[in-house]
């Protein structure tokens, strides 16, 4: 639970800090609904705001059980800068016989053609 130093404002303690990424709290979404009644009708991987926060509640990958909140002076495409679900390595690469390539190539020592 965080307190502004200046007004004292008292932050929910549903609120945590996003692990892998600065500036993000999450919450899970039967606490963000019960704080923000207003809310309720989010559609997995819409984006909204208040006055203060983006909020995007996250895509049917994760099943929709988290939501997402970061400052609005990031602006509204921040979370999409950091690929929270996409991960950008190729699905060829991760298969078997194209790590059993890999690894005979580096034993004969030469170049696979």
């Amino acid at each position: 639970m965080r307190v502004c130093p200046k007004c004292g404002y008292l932050d929910s303690p549903y609120w945590h800090h996003y692990r892998w990424v600065n500036d993000i709290d999450t919450a899970r979404w039967e606490d963000f609904t019960s704080d923000y009644p207003q809310f309720k009708d989010m559609k997995m991987g819409e984006i909204r705001e208040d006055s203060h926060h983006f909020y995007r509640r996250n895509s049917k990958r994760g099943g929709g059980l988290m939501v997402w909140r970061w400052p609005k002076h990031l602006g509204k495409d921040y979370y999409n800068m950091r690929d929270f679900e996409k991960f950008n390595i190729k699905q060829s690469w991760l298969k078997q016989k194209d790590q059993t390539k890999l690894l005979q190539v580096e034993k004969v020592g030469g170049i696979q053609k």
